[in-house]
């Protein structure tokens, strides 16, 4: 049985953990070790400078291990230690943009609309908007096709159809200026 005043600083140690990082779970590691351990290809910067997870992982700092979700920016500290300093320590000479001051944005474009299409009728169209498309795909309630390197998706959702676009890095003027008039024609069809 704890006293009464570990018990609490117990309880306040988790609600920070958690309201630091809600999709951080922490977990006692199987080996103690004071080295940090970092999947560095489990992390990439923001346009802000900060890290974020684009996929799940575990890092770990000092003795303790924390599993985050992709697009999960980690907050905080561990043991007095940045979890952002510490990505930065590890992963800033990995990182692809590293040595560049700023990377060039990604073009994207979203839109939603109200729908009163049923699911399969919805997707029919969805399928038919990108028919002249040279790859395609449907997943679930989505319909995924890419076009001079970017991608065009749109999901049936109950009542709601959502649009989006996303680019390829470092892409020119007139591929966005494609991009969006397609976007635009796809949205159009509904």
């Amino acid at each position: 049985m704890l006293p009464t005043n570990s018990f609490s600083a117990l309880l306040l140690a988790g609600g920070f953990l958690t309201f630091v990082c809600p999709e951080a779970v922490a977990q006692q590691p199987g080996q103690p070790t004071s080295e940090n351990q970092i999947d560095c290809s489990a992390f990439q910067r923001g346009a802000d400078g900060s890290w974020q997870a684009n996929r799940q992982t575990s890092i770990v700092i000092d003795t303790n291990t924390i599993t985050l979700s992709a697009g999960i920016k980690p907050r905080g500290s561990v043991n007095g230690i940045s979890i952002q300093d510490t990505l930065e320590r590890k992963c800033a000479q990995s990182s692809p943009s590293a040595g560049t001051a700023t990377s060039a944005p990604t073009f994207v474009s979203t839109y939603w609309r109200a729908s009163k299409l049923a699911l399969p009728d919805c997707m029919a169209r969805a399928q038919e908007s990108v028919k002249n498309f040279s790859e395609k795909r449907v997943a679930g309630q989505s319909v995924y096709a890419w076009h001079d390197g970017s991608t065009y998706i749109t999901r049936c959702a109950g009542s709601m159809v959502f649009f989006a676009v996303v680019g390829p890095p470092n892409s020119t003027a007139e591929q966005n200026r494609t991009a969006q008039n397609l976007i635009d024609q796809i949205v159009e069809r509904f």
